[in-house]
């Protein structure tokens, strides 16, 4: 299950709830996805009394828990279903215990539920949610790599940080007509004296609007470089641009048109991919992804 829930695009958080405590406790029905239930809860130690998963079920449904429950036991469905019909049991599936039959029916529930998920809008919060996410990760890895350093380097990278926030004339030069006017030059040379005064604190520089997400992700990459034991996820890193440009696409722009039903996007100049269920599949990989890697190196640098 594991494999397979990690190839959607998802992770997978299993929680076992075995004792008589466990299982009488509520549960919050916003916490969780899917309840697999086995109808024999009594272990023969007689700690579970009579309780049976039907009961559970009940209990859960009391408690307003809408949550999607998968019934099992070693009995057969129709028991189940005679079970659940006498219990008035609502929103339940039903299973044999056989691990095929129980993961075959585990399996077809999750792609039911996915499918309600990532609806076009769905999966446009998904992802713009998603890198929102790593933007916040790639920040904490050059807040980490920038803890690590010596003084004397801590100095050099704020310095690195103000030279990449620096204003770019070019996107001036093309709101006039006369883009090679010498005013132009004249700004440049103030800017180049104006990145060599010192930088203020590290934080503030992190933090300022202008070092938005593409610059956090070029400052990752450039510190990967530097750093010996980082050198691997550089380009790891640097593909999160992709991603960018699929969460500026989302955010900002209406679809070019339609195809099949599905959305196209302009992603890059001249260049427009269909947001489908291809697309959202590796969207959902790629976040996935690049979420383990950067925790991954945050892992390594001691700040997990």
């Amino acid at each position: 299950m594991k494999e397979y829930v990690e190839s959607q695009g998802f992770d997978l958080k299993l929680e076992y709830r075995m004792s008589p405590e466990e299982i009488r406790a509520a549960v919050d029905g916003s916490q969780f996805d899917l309840l697999i239930i086995d109808y024999n809860i009594a272990d023969g130690d007689g700690d579970n009394g009579d309780l049976h998963g039907s009961d559970v079920i009940r209990q859960i449904r009391d408690q307003n828990c809408l949550t999607e429950v998968i019934f099992y036991s070693a009995s057969g469905v129709p028991k189940l279903r005679q079970e659940a019909a006498d219990r008035g049991l609502e929103g339940v599936f039903y299973s044999g215990r056989p691990t095929e039959q129980l993961l075959r029916k585990i399996k077809d529930v999750f792609n039911l539920t996915v499918r309600k998920v990532v609806d076009v809008e769905n999966m446009r919060g998904i992802v713009m949610a998603g890198v929102a996410d790593l933007d916040h990760l790639v920040t904490d890895v050059i807040r980490a790599v920038h803890a690590s350093f010596e003084a004397g380097k801590q100095v050099e990278l704020c310095k690195r940080l103000l030279e990449k926030m620096r204003p770019v004339v070019k996107s001036l030069k093309v709101l006039v007509k006369e883009g090679d006017h010498a005013h132009f030059g004249e700004i440049e040379a103030l800017i180049d004296a104006i990145v060599k005064l010192d930088p203020v604190d590290f934080e503030t520089l992190v933090k300022a609007r202008s070092f938005d997400s593409s610059r956090r992700v070029d400052m990752a990459v450039s510190l990967c470089k530097d750093h010996e034991g980082l050198k691997q996820y550089k380009e790891g890193i640097g593909s999160i641009k992709d991603l960018l440009q699929w969460r500026n696409a989302l955010a900002h722009q209406k679809p070019k048109r339609h195809v099949d039903g599905f959305p196209v996007f302009e992603i890059k100049d001249n260049v427009e991919e269909a947001f489908d269920a291809a697309r959202t599949l590796l969207l959902r990989q790629q976040l996935r992804a690049q979420r383990a890697a950067l925790n991954e190196i945050l892992t390594l640098l001691g700040k997990t």
